[in-house]
This record gives C-alpha cells, structure tokens and sequence, in this order.
C-alpha cells in the first residue's frame, strides 16, 4: 500500500497540521521512531508524506493529524486522548482481546472505533465514548455492540468454542430424546454391573448367595 497523501485542501509546506514522526509518535505513544517511520512507509499512517528536512540530510515523514485522527475517530469527532487496546480495556473493566476483537474503523456498526497500527490499536476517547452513548439509547442502531460493565451498556462476551459446547450425558446410556425422562441409574449400576458384580464379587456389606 502506497503512503497516505495529506489531506485534500491542507498547506503545502509543513504547518500547524503536521506533526513529526517524533511528535506523532508521543501523541499515539509509540516509543520508537523507527517504529512510527517503518509504519509509514508500510502506508498504515493516514496523512503520512516525505518531505525534505533542511535541518537534516535526506527526507523525513512528517504526518498531517487532521487526517490521521478522522480517520482514527471518524469526522466531526472533537480531538481528545488517544489510548491503546490495553487502555481502553481496563476503562471498559473487559480483557485486553474483548478489546481487540471488537475493534474496526469508525464508521462501522457495533464496533469500538479505532485504527490499527502495525500490531497494536489507537482509539480516540471522544468517538469511543460517543459510540458507547449510542449503544445505551433504547432505539440505537448499535444496541447489541459491546460495552463497560456498568454504563454504558455491559459488554458481550463471545461465545466459547463449539468443542466446549458438550451437553451432559451418561457415559453409557445415549443422551435421552426431547420430553423423554433420562435413565436414573448411573454408571455403577448400568448394564456392565453384572459383569464388575462377576468380576471383582459382591463387595464389602454383601453376604454370599446361599448355594
């Protein structure tokens, strides 16, 4: 994927709007600048160019934040903190993957609003509080979205896989129909009691059949 150009309309030469690598970096906390200038050039930063930098030799990236945080948050969303997976899961009070696993980009339903960044997610606290305010309304297209455990709405937790999904059943007797009383005895006294009775005798408290 090609780098992301600036926005349509933005200054041509470095402005208010641009942020360094460096900078970028601080607001979205990744530590490394190599990191931030490998994910640019992979085009996973919106807004991302290269420019030369007369205070250094070579070219530089530098990142419009306009466009970056439109689309991290989705438009028209106030600029606030932005926070990671982990972050964001203990203000929700749900583990860390609940988190990941209910991430997409802002614009679509029934998702926390965020953007991936290499392995890890950046989320804007404005457009994830204003999705959590949506979900609580009675008549909200994403009331069935996860959430906090108290308000907003309580998160859904996923379902667990088919392979633990085991109904109860007598480790003997097939499991009963629908409506049909399952069998009282257990596997003590099923059909292969006879045959332990023969094998190891009556057992402690019985008194041999008279012959």
């Amino acid at each position: 994927m090609a780098p992301t150009a600036a926005a349509q309309g933005s200054p041509s030469a470095r402005g208010v709007d641009f942020v360094t690598a460096e900078e970028f970096g601080r607001r979205v906390q990744i530590d490394r600048v190599q990191t931030v200038r490998t994910l640019c050039a992979q085009g996973l930063v919106p807004g991302a160019r290269k420019v030369a930098r007369p205070d250094r030799r070579g070219q530089e990236w530098e990142i419009h934040w306009p466009t970056f945080y439109e689309a991290l948050a989705g438009a028209g969303v106030a600029e606030g903190e932005i926070v990671t997976s982990g972050q964001l899961a203990r203000y929700l009070g749900v583990p860390d993957r609940v988190v990941r696993r209910a991430s997409a980009a802002p614009e679509t339903p029934g998702k926390y609003p965020g953007l991936q960044l290499g392995k890890g997610w950046r989320y804007a606290m404005p457009a994830v509080q204003a999705r959590q305010a949506a979900w609580s309304q009675p008549d909200g297209q994403d009331a069935a979205a996860p959430g906090p455990a108290a308000s907003p709405p309580a998160p859904r937790w996923p379902a667990p896989p088919a392979k633990f999904l085991h109904a109860a059943q007598s480790l003997e007797y097939p499991a009963p129909a629908p409506g049909q009383t399952p069998p009282a005895h257990s596997r003590r006294h099923g059909p292969g009691a006879a045959a332990r009775h023969r094998r190891h005798g009556p057992g402690p408290g019985h008194s041999p059949s008279p012959r």
